[in-house]
């Protein structure tokens, strides 16, 4: 009997000798159909609700230090890679089943190459995947190597995230040569990209 009371709490270290990689050969109908969210750049007390509200489970939740230099996005990649597998083994190990895929390979979904080279570096990834919802979080604060499945997903950390930036202001810089806006959270500060508008006055 499933129990949403129960959680399979998985702490993992990085390995560096695990890579992870995933095939294309492994694709399954199911797989190729998902499409995965854009990722999040905001955490606000309404997304927290929205994920404390889906209770279907398996509810797999991934958290992860990443860097904001384009050229370490390789190595952030096979850190989510590996923290994939492992939530993978306990889906397989505990729960499987139709659901128990449908997560792995929503997961899966999320690792795609724009996600860790689109320039937009923040400091920490949060990712929720459970049987028909999906969510991707990049955010300016720092998240332990993580990986929870159980009848919920894990927010500890966002809860933290949310009380150390209570604090939200924007600062829009502009010079003679370019425009640039920042968010602000707590003492972390990070660009914003700003779509549609010149980064340069126009010659």
């Amino acid at each position: 009997m499933w129990s949403t009371g129960i959680r399979w709490r998985s702490f993992f270290r990085r390995n560096e000798n695990v890579q992870g990689l995933f095939s294309s050969s492994r694709t399954t109908s199911v797989e190729a159909a998902i499409q995965a969210p854009a990722p999040l750049f905001t955490f606000t007390s309404e997304d927290l609700k929205v994920l404390l509200s889906q209770r279907d489970p398996p509810c797999a939740s991934i958290y992860l230090p990443t860097h904001r230099r384009r050229a370490e996005g390789r190595s952030d990649a096979i850190l989510y890679r590996n923290l994939c597998r492992e939530t993978e083994r306990v889906l397989e190990k505990d729960l499987p089943g139709p659901a128990a895929r449908e997560v792995s390979d929503r997961l899966r979904a999320f690792d795609r190459e724009e996600l860790w080279d689109d320039g937009r570096r923040s400091d920490g990834l949060a990712v929720f995947v459970s049987p028909g919802f999906c969510a991707c979080y990049r955010l300016p604060g720092q998240f332990p190597e993580l990986n929870v499945v159980g009848g919920s997903f894990h927010t500890k950390p966002l809860l933290r995230f949310l009380q150390a930036s209570s604090l939200s202001y924007h600062l829009l810089a502009v010079n003679a040569h370019r425009v640039a806006l920042y968010e602000g959270h707590g003492s972390s500060l990070h660009e914003v990209p700003l779509v549609g508008v010149p980064q340069a006055p126009e010659v």
